[in-house]
Parts: structure tokens; sequence; C-alpha cells
């Protein structure tokens, strides 16, 4: 199965689906074990490309940035502001909730 494996991953680089190729092993052990159809590997195999490319494009962002520090709901200090009130912070932290979970 190397040959194989090896030329896949190769096709893969060429166009241009490197995390893939990267993680193909995996992904193939995984649909093994799973039993999926070509569908949901297509579908997982190309997903799985776009989430490390969202995720790197994130990353490149967020460096071009030069944000001092990550910034979550988490770590708000609602006492050095007055623009918004605990309420307002509630209902933001439930909407972002809901975001993540959206498609």
């Amino acid at each position: 199965m190397s040959q194989p494996y090896e030329s896949l991953q190769d096709k893969c680089r060429t166009l241009r689906l490197t995390e893939t190729a990267k993680e193909l092993r995996s992904l193939l052990s995984e649909d093994e074990a799973k039993g999926w159809t070509y569908l949901e590997f297509i579908q997982e195999f190309l997903s799985h490309e776009m989430r490390c490319r969202e995720r790197k494009n994130s990353e490149r962002l967020m460096k071009w940035a030069e944000f001092p520090e990550a910034l979550t709901f988490g770590n708000f200090r609602l006492k050095e502001q007055t623009a918004i009130g605990e309420k307002q912070l509630n209902i933001l932290k439930q909407l972002s909730g809901l975001m993540s979970i959206i498609p």
C-alpha cells in the first residue's frame, strides 16, 4: 500500500492540498474504521483542507495585525469601561456561542 499511498499524497501536493497530504494516512484509517461512503470520505477530505486553510489564514491575519494579546469575552474587563453593561456582555457571549456552531 505504500506506493499507491505515496502516489496519492504526491497528487494532493500537486493540487496544493498540502495539509490533507500530511494527514492522508489518518484520514484513510478513519475512513476504514467508520466505513464511510465515497461521498462521506470526500466531504471529510475537503473539509479537513478547508479547516486547515481557515486556521492558517486566521493565524496569518492575527500576526499581520500585531495584536498585543488575543481578546476573548473571558478576559474582558467590564469595570474598565462604561459603554457596555453586564447584560449586554452576556448577550454577546450567547450570540458568540451560537455563531460558533453555525456553519
